[in-house]
């Protein structure tokens, strides 16, 4: 199916998040992997473009595929936002551009980071 939003009442309070991003040693580019998942929602990195690190805070920017879902311009684009600290927090939001560079959101996590409810965030340097 083609989605250009996500029924985000369908998306349980109860989440799954893991990542890891980093720079490898003289590159430019990062490497990396995101995954994300919640009740009917599954969503798999398949690039990262960017990574940004500021203090306990850390960003990071890509691509990736939600599963059984076809984006309309043929990618989603996916950004996470954490922070190391006490408590440990995340955002994520995900979205498409149309060919007219508009952003449409498939999926925030209610515009503002949340707190982890177990695990916890690492940002090494």
């Amino acid at each position: 199916k083609t989605v250009a939003f996500y029924d985000l009442n369908k998306v349980a309070s109860k989440a799954e998040l893991g990542y890891q991003a980093k720079y490898k040693k003289n590159s430019t580019i990062p490497t990396g992997e995101i995954e994300f998942q919640a009740k009917g929602f599954h969503l798999h990195s398949t690039s990262v473009e960017w990574l940004v690190i500021s203090g306990a805070a850390s960003q990071v920017k890509g691509q990736a595929t939600i599963e059984g879902v076809t984006a309309p311009n043929g990618s989603f684009i996916f950004q996470v936002w954490s922070t190391d600290a006490s408590p440990d927090t995340f955002r994520l939001r995900v979205w498409w551009e149309d060919v007219a560079g508009i952003e449409h959101t498939v999926y925030d996590t209610n515009g503002v980071n949340q707190v982890l409810g177990g695990g916890n965030i690492k940002i090494h340097r």
